[in-house]
């Protein structure tokens, strides 16, 4: 690692999301994640510490925003009337 960037552990990495972002994210969440093999790759390891680099970790926040919570669109805004019938009903 020639890199000076400070690295983080999981914990400092949650916290550096939470504030640097905004984004909600818990330690159990990025833990799971990081099993999963979900979260950016550690820069290196401190005996068994994972550490990470800042600019990667909020890059990878980032990405995993999306532009707004999926809908089902048209479900909710029909009439009594323009539902289809319910099976079984008369």
């Amino acid at each position: 690692m020639t890199n000076s960037e400070p690295l983080m552990t999981r914990r400092k990495a949650v916290e550096f999301i939470n504030t640097v972002t905004g984004i909600p994210i818990k330690k159990s969440s990025f833990d799971k994640l990081a099993a999963k093999g979900e979260t950016p790759k550690p820069a290196g390891f401190f005996g068994r510490v994972e550490l990470y680099r800042p600019r990667e970790v909020e890059d990878w926040a980032r990405k995993r925003l999306i532009s707004s919570k999926p809908t089902n669109v048209g479900i909710m805004d029909r009439s009594e009337d323009e539902k289809p019938p319910r099976s079984g009903v008369a």
